[in-house]
């Protein structure tokens, strides 16, 4: 809240920000003695951790006033776990499955794209073409499967493709054949 404690009009710049911050506000160029006005920010992170800026405002008695901005960025959508470790598997079988669960942590609705493994690596779904936020529908699985082609360690990738930040996300898979 920006208010003109004093009896005369102030002449006020523009809000300014820096930062990954956006602003909204129902300034006017001229606030009037005893009034005040409103600037509302958000902060509209571009990478993970965290983050700095601040708001400044000219035309006010400590010309120009300034506030500090911060945030940490989080992951919107999160796999959990980050990994997969698959137990020892005769080539030419099939393991049993292991689940990493999507999680929309965000506050909008997430557009799922393709979900996909790499290498002796096989996955099933329960997830639909969005992940909601809150409730029910903010989460889904994805059941991965070692099937080892070759002896030795084997590795993966499971890799989900959305319109959420860090896009793609993706998990290591790794597993070893054996004889």
């Amino acid at each position: 809240t920006v208010t003109n404690a004093g009896t005369t009009s102030v002449s006020l710049g523009n809000p300014a920000l820096t930062g990954p911050f956006t602003e909204t506000d129902n300034c006017n160029a001229t606030l009037n003695g005893g009034s005040s006005c409103t600037v509302t920010v958000k902060f509209a992170p571009t990478a993970l951790g965290a983050a700095t800026g601040a708001l400044t405002i000219a035309g006010t008695t400590t010309d120009p006033a300034s506030v500090d901005l911060s945030g940490t960025g989080v992951p919107q959508l999160t796999l959990t776990p980050v990994s997969l470790t698959f137990a020892n598997q005769k080539v030419g079988t099939t393991s049993a499955g292991q689940a990493v669960t999507l999680q929309n942590q965000g506050t909008t609705t997430i557009t799922l794209g393709t979900i996909s493994v790499s290498g002796d690596f096989t996955q099933t779904n329960n997830c639909g073409a969005s992940l909601s936020t809150g409730g029910p529908g903010s989460h889904c699985a994805v059941t991965v499967k070692f099937a080892p082609t070759a002896t030795g360690t084997r590795n993966g990738t499971l890799t989900v493709n959305d319109n959420a930040f860090a896009n793609p996300h993706t998990a290591p898979l790794t597993g070893t054949g054996t004889p």
